[in-house]
Formats: structure tokens, sequence, C-alpha cells
């Protein structure tokens, strides 16, 4: 009679299939978790939805207890865990929620989620240490402690506008808008045409400036030359009829119109370099702009009229 024994992992699963299990376990519904501080100051990694800075559960994943079974099942798993989920984060995250982490904790990282705030020049500083952490691992600056933590990094995507579902007004193109009004103020204060003018209104060539450094070899902030960059931009615009798109160019801030609405586009390619990717489709690549972002619907005869005005 044959004894049945219990299946030991490490001994009758080959690692290739460990490796699969592993990523199967670990896969969450955005690619995506980040960590949260617990009341008795533990952290938990939880699923996150990055375009909406949303953790989507309380709990963390259910098959993170294999971190803890094994140093060996923690090694391998660690791995994978990265393997198949971004981190995502808002600069200030590795100040305050993520503060006493470790650096040691982001080592295995492969790929990175970072929410911006155009509007927010504490923000801007933020995303400047953030930058600056990582920047360490190009190899420019003489030390290179911080960078070398982040040295299986292979990915930076930054999240400049996101589709918020709680927020209609933010939904409805708001952050472009937003953009576009700084833009033309930095504008206004660079040229020096402008008497109202003061230094607040240069954040957004400030915003220009560090994409610019994390995207560019040869400064503490530049992410690496492995390290692949994108810009995620998320609108209602794509979803609009050609009615309601028009009636949003009227209302455009400066009469900036459609252009303007491209050239902040535009400078978020030439700044961060990389790829550009505009709800759901690739419209920049190393620079080159492959399709519009913003393009207006032809006029649908047979579709919904603005409502007469009374």
């Amino acid at each position: 009679m044959r004894i049945k024994t219990h299946l030991n992992i490490l001994i009758d699963i080959p690692r290739e299939i460990r490796d699969e299990i592993y990523e199967y376990a670990f896969q969450t519904p955005f690619n995506c978790v980040t960590y949260r501080c617990t009341l008795n100051n533990t952290y938990k990694i939880l699923p996150y939805d990055p375009q909406n800075d949303v953790c989507l559960s309380s709990s963390s994943l259910p098959a993170l207890g294999l971190l803890s079974t094994c140093s060996q099942l923690y090694n391998e798993a660690i791995v994978s865990l990265w393997k198949v989920n971004s981190l995502g984060l808002w600069p200030a995250d590795l100040l305050f929620r993520m503060g006493d982490l470790g650096d040691d904790a982001f080592i295995h990282i492969q790929s990175l989620q970072v929410n911006l705030d155009l509007n927010d020049s504490d923000d801007l500083k933020w995303a400047e240490m953030l930058f600056l952490r990582i920047g360490g691992n190009s190899g420019i600056r003489e030390d290179k402690v911080m960078g070398e933590n982040w040295g299986g990094l292979k990915s930076v995507q930054i999240n400049p506008m996101r589709t918020e579902e709680i927020k209609m007004d933010v939904k409805w193109m708001q952050r472009v808008s937003e953009a576009m009004d700084l833009r033309w103020k930095s504008e206004e204060f660079l040229t020096g045409m402008n008497r109202d003018a003061d230094k607040r209104w240069s954040l957004y060539s400030r915003w220009m400036k560090l994409l610019r450094s994390a995207g560019t070899p040869g400064n503490d902030m530049y992410l690496g030359d492995g390290v692949k960059r994108n810009v995620s931009v998320n609108t209602a615009w794509d979803d609009w009829i050609y009615w309601d798109q028009n009636e949003w160019l009227k209302k455009s801030p400066h009469g900036a119109g459609l252009e303007g609405m491209e050239e902040v586009m535009k400078d978020f390619s030439e700044t961060f370099g990389g790829e550009l990717w505009a709800n759901g489709k690739l419209c920049y690549k190393d620079k080159v702009r492959l399709k519009r972002v913003f393009e207006v619907k032809p006029v649908d005869l047979l579709g919904v009229y603005p409502a007469a005005s009374e």
C-alpha cells in the first residue's frame, strides 16, 4: 500500500512552475499595488487603482502569506509580486505613508506609477525628491546608495491627469484645462510681458524642467538608460460627441483651443520622453507624435443636438 505524502512545493514542483503559480496568485485588477500603514505601524500591500487613487480593498492580498512562509519562498515570491504589479504612489507617499519602510523594500520593484498634481507646488518638491532618490541608479551621482535600492526598476509611468469617477468636474477634462492655464501663466512669467505675473506663475515650467531632468542623461534625476518612461493621460474627450467637444473648446482657457490642449501633451512627450498614451492609445513615442490626443469628431447629423437656448 502506497503511503500518501504531502506535496512539498519547493521539492516536488519545478521552479518555472512555481514562478507561474506566484504570478497567478499575485494578480490584481489593475496590475498595481501600494503600501498602507496600519494602526500598529506595520504595512499592508493593497491592490490599487492609480488612475483613481483608490485602494480596492482594506485587506492585503491573501497570497502575501507566501512571503512569511520561509526565506526561500520569500526570495522567490517577492520577485513575482513585483513582476506582475507596479507600485502606485504619490511622490509624498515615500516621505509620509511609506516613510518607515526602509529603502530595501523597493529593491525588487520593476515598475512604478507616479500620480502628479500639476497645480500643487508641494507635489513638485516631493517629486523632485523621488526622482533624486531613484536617479542614483543611473550612475551619475557619486553617492549611489539610494539609487541602488531601486536597482530593479525597469519602468516609470507618470499619471498627470486621471479620470476620477467621484468628481465629475475633474472627469470632464478639468485637469486638461488646469494644465493649459498653468502653461499660459508660465509663458507670461517667462516673457515678462505681464506685470501681474509672479514666481508662482512659473510652476508649469518647473514641472517641465523636472520631467526633462528625469528623462535626460547627465543629471542627478535621470532615471537611467534601462528604465522605460511612459506618460498616461486619461480624459473624457473621446467619449464626447461633436457638440460636447465644440462647447468645451468655446470655453477653453485663454482661447487656447484644440492646439493649446495638444501643446500640453507635446510638452509631456518632449520633456519626459518615452511613450505617451492617451485613453489607451499610443499618441507619442520618443518625442514624435504618432497621432493627436485631441481630435474633433465630425458632426453627427443623426446625433443629439445641443438644446436651444432660452
